[in-house]
């Protein structure tokens, strides 16, 4: 929640409502999601989670909407990584329901504001 506060909440309206400020918060977004032995996949990932959540905030005029996102986000992927922990030969950690929830909370959110 302090991660959606400080870049949609306060980073996205210092740069000003538009797009490129969305790629701008979304990049910075990225890059903060490096170390700590993660791989660029995941600094790429975070990078387009980042527009995505930024977009909802302009769509949705709230830091509420990306908040519930980057929530659910984090369950699932919390959840997915546990699984994955659990099983030998579990394959690629894929991230898809986790971008699943993410995009109905997202269109959940974009309605009811």
């Amino acid at each position: 929640m302090t991660q959606e506060l400080l870049f949609r909440g306060a980073l996205l309206p210092l740069f000003g409502i538009s797009w490129l400020s969305v790629v701008a918060t979304a990049s910075i977004f990225g890059i903060l999601h490096l170390g700590s032995g993660r791989k660029y996949s995941f600094a790429v990932w975070a990078t387009f989670v980042g527009i995505v959540y930024g977009y909802a905030t302009i769509l949705s005029s709230t830091v509420v909407v990306p908040m519930a996102a980057h929530a659910v986000n984090n369950l699932l992927g919390g959840i997915i990584w546990r699984y994955s922990q659990n099983r030998l030969h579990a394959g690629t950690n894929a991230k898809w329901p986790a971008v699943i929830a993410t995009s109905v909370v997202l269109k959940t959110g974009r309605f009811t504001s």
